[in-house]
């Protein structure tokens, strides 16, 4: 019954929309995001390079934390 509902009242475009969000938060996506973060951290300023070292640091902890 409610699926009937949600598939009569839903339009393709947020479809497509809540579709790449839930993949944009796939742990995968968010570890490579973070690697890159932090390979480009690599050549600035110690703020920066200790701002890419928590945000993958905090990426991988919570990557590995549902398997604990």
């Amino acid at each position: 019954m409610a699926a009937r509902f949600i598939a009569r009242n839903t339009a393709p475009a947020p479809e497509m929309g809540a579709r790449a969000l839930t993949w944009g938060a796939g742990e995968k996506v968010l570890l490579v995001l973070a690697a890159a973060g932090w390979l480009a951290s690599r050549g600035q300023g110690e703020p920066l390079r200790r701002a890419g070292n928590h945000a993958l640091l905090v990426t991988v902890a919570a990557s590995l934390l549902p398997m604990v």
